[in-house]
């Protein structure tokens, strides 16, 4: 049986960056399936008080698939699906192939979420960031990246973001195997987790 990650923290805490340098440093034996690909299209999303889209719950995702293509990932089978692109019309889908690997990485928000999941978990990982600079970086990347404007950032993470946070998120900081700070930045912390999996 291949060895599970799972690694969550708030939005824009740094669990992508943090996947991603770990899956450079354990190539090729690791392979990741996140959470980001498996948003409803945004005619599904759960609607706030104010008539907005809300992707910050657990309802905006399609847990259920997501639970699926994991077991399937555990069973030998490789997955192919397409990208979600934050409904971003400059953006054109890639595909996506997630092969099974020693060593598999669940990455999301609600990687958790679903008590058949978590039990496969066998190292569970909390990116811990300062709300400030989770605010900073979040501006930065939905800006550039998802095509947001200012006022939607900080729309969304005062109604969205830090009331899921605080309700769903933060508890698993409290039965994580290793929090990871990242301020300044998460070296230390990738290093230690690095070799460790190589000994592996």
């Amino acid at each position: 049986m291949p060895y599970i990650i799972g690694i969550t923290g708030g939005s824009g805490s740094g669990k992508t960056s943090f996947t991603r340098k770990l899956v450079e440093n354990l190539a090729p034996n690791i392979s990741v399936l996140t959470l980001d690909n498996y948003y409803y299209p945004i005619h599904r999303q759960p609607i706030d008080e104010n008539g907005n889209p809300n992707f910050d719950e657990p309802e905006s995702l399609d847990l259920e698939k997501f639970k699926n293509d994991f077991f399937r990932l555990l069973n030998g089978e490789t997955l192919y699906f397409e990208e979600y692109t934050f409904n971003n019309p400059l953006i054109t889908p890639k595909t996506i192939i997630v092969k099974p690997t020693k060593i598999i990485i669940l990455e999301g928000l609600y990687v958790f979420h679903s008590e058949i999941v978590n039990a496969k978990i066998d190292l569970k990982l909390f990116i811990e960031l300062t709300d400030e600079e989770k605010v900073n970086r979040r501006l930065k990347r939905d800006i550039e990246e998802r095509g947001y404007n200012h006022h939607d950032v900080m729309y969304c993470h005062e109604h969205h973001v830090n009331p899921a946070y605080k309700k769903h998120i933060e508890k698993h900081k409290y039965d994580a195997d290793f929090v990871i700070p990242n301020f300044p930045n998460f070296e230390k912390g990738l290093k230690v987790i690095s070799d460790y999996l190589k000994t592996l």
